[in-house]
């Protein structure tokens, strides 16, 4: 008997999806789609990355909030600093806290058409 290794990749980057993508669905009143699955065989045997704490991502019955973030995910960002600075050796890494910062610096025009779009589909997001 052989075994099927498949992998998954979530695609959850909706604001590289065009408008047009979005109204060829027909999608009805209320519905908006927010996370796409790819399944199929990788190409490569890329090592596995470091996966946050469930402590920090999963919350049963009420979120919980932290004192302080950056301490609560410091031994996660070492973990994947390191991940990050052997994965290509040719680029500058930051740590995995900075990077979410800088992301978070910059806006991205197709978002706010995104919003339209929800909006459109009977969202109120105001």
């Amino acid at each position: 008997m052989s075994q099927l290794f498949l992998n998954e990749m979530i695609q959850k980057q909706l604001e590289h999806k065009t408008i047009r993508e979005f109204k060829e669905k027909n999608l009805p009143k209320l519905t908006f789609p927010v996370l796409g699955l790819g399944i199929g065989y990788p190409s490569q045997e890329p090592q596995l990355k470091p996966r946050m704490d469930m402590k920090l991502r999963v919350f049963e019955n009420n979120y919980i909030c932290f004192d302080n973030y950056l301490d609560e995910i410091k031994e996660y960002d070492e973990e994947m600093t390191t991940y990050y600075d052997l994965r290509d050796s040719n680029r500058r890494v930051d740590s995995f806290s900075d990077q979410v910062v800088a992301k978070l610096g910059h806006t991205i025009p197709k978002r706010q058409q995104i919003i339209d779009v929800v909006k459109k589909q009977g969202f109120n997001i105001e």
